[in-house]
């Protein structure tokens, strides 16, 4: 089981902030694949790939990483301006916020 993790418009087109998923896949594409297939939602937030960028751990991958052993993949958009040695703070940020608003959800604290 893994915990797959969508921001920004990845997320909403996806409609969850995160889930857990049951995965044979070895690679980032290959979870992709199989997400694809899962429903048209997926195929539509995967349709174009060079617009997402993955991250395993909170550590920023390509797509073709293996995922063997992650507890985590998050996916979302390219992020533009700033200094590009700060996308893993940045990441670790929208994890945490992510997973702060999934429990507020949980706890009916989030309308």
């Amino acid at each position: 089981m893994i915990e797959v993790v969508y921001f920004a418009w990845v997320r909403e087109r996806i409609g969850e902030a995160r889930e857990s998923h049951e995965t044979s896949a070895k690679t980032v594409r290959d979870l992709i694949e199989e997400l694809k297939h899962k429903q048209e939602r997926y195929a539509v937030a995967f349709s174009d790939l060079s617009a997402i960028r993955v991250a395993i751990d909170q550590d920023l991958v390509d797509m073709d990483s293996s995922i063997e052993n992650a507890k985590e993949v998050a996916f979302f958009p390219p992020m533009t301006g700033g200094c590009q040695t700060h996308l893993p703070k940045v990441i670790r940020m929208w994890a945490r916020l992510s997973h702060f608003v999934g429990s507020c959800a949980m706890m009916n604290w989030a309308a």
